[in-house]
């Protein structure tokens, strides 16, 4: 597998923390000094594939992290973000948590436009995304293995990455 990710930890290049789970390293096109990347070693394109136990050290780990920010940098806050698939800005094919810390009139700006939904649009994704999280697509998926439909195989780790996006995309 050819990720950059992957090489990155075991490089071990700014290296702050690791464990037999995660590495962090700071980022080597930092948004603010500090900024820090948290990558679990298992090499997983998205969230949705990474085992919870996992994601659960992530945030454990992301939080004893934000810690030592706000006591080394004396920094006022920390954004910690996931950038989940290619429409959500995700540039590499290996999930990574930023934490980056913030102070007062940094620049920096996560601030978006909201837009207004009438209370029947907001009922039914409510009533979309209850029945998905009850009834969620693997059991459909179980109904067409049924079927036996060919597998397709992709050669390209980075190919079968952004196929993967598009099935995803609305």
């Amino acid at each position: 597998m050819n990720c950059a990710e992957c090489e990155r930890i075991s490089r071990r290049k700014n290296l702050v923390y690791e464990d037999s789970v995660v590495s962090a390293l700071l980022n080597d096109k930092p948004c603010t000094a500090g900024h820090l990347i948290l990558l679990p070693k298992q090499h997983t394109t998205i969230i949705e594939q990474l085992p919870d136990e996992i994601m659960e050290h992530m945030f454990i780990v992301a939080n004893k992290l934000s810690v030592a920010l706000f006591d080394a940098l004396n920094c006022h806050g920390t954004n910690i973000l996931i950038q989940n698939g290619v429409s959500a800005g995700q540039k590499t094919n290996h999930v990574m948590m930023h934490i980056i810390p913030r102070i007062e009139n940094d620049g920096l700006n996560f601030h978006w436009q909201t837009i207004k939904m009438a209370d029947e649009d907001l009922t039914s994704s409510q009533m979309t995304l209850k029945d998905e999280i009850d009834n969620p697509k693997e059991a459909k998926k179980e109904i067409k293995e049924l079927v036996q439909e060919p597998e397709l195989t992709y050669e390209d780790e980075e190919d079968n990455y952004l196929l993967n996006q598009l099935e995803r995309t609305p």
